[in-house]
Formats: C-alpha cells, structure tokens, sequence
C-alpha cells in the first residue's frame, strides 16, 4: 500500500491505483485518506 500513497501523491487516480493493484476502490480510498491524517 506504500505504492499506493506514493501513486496518488504523484496525481494518479485513485480508481487507477485501484485497478493496478487489483483491490476495490474504496479500500484504496479509506487508506489514503487515513494516511493523509495521519
């Protein structure tokens, strides 16, 4: 998921992220924004 924050702090989609790493969009959405709090 490392890839994940570093692909949407580079301006990719979400939903492409979602797609690349074969998880549903929500959780990769939950994730980051968890994260961006942190």
């Amino acid at each position: 998921m490392e890839l994940a924050r570093e692909l949407h702090a580079g301006g990719v989609k979400l939903r492409d992220i979602a797609e690349k790493l074969e998880l549903p969009l929500g959780m990769v959405k939950r994730y980051v924004y968890l994260e961006r709090r942190a």
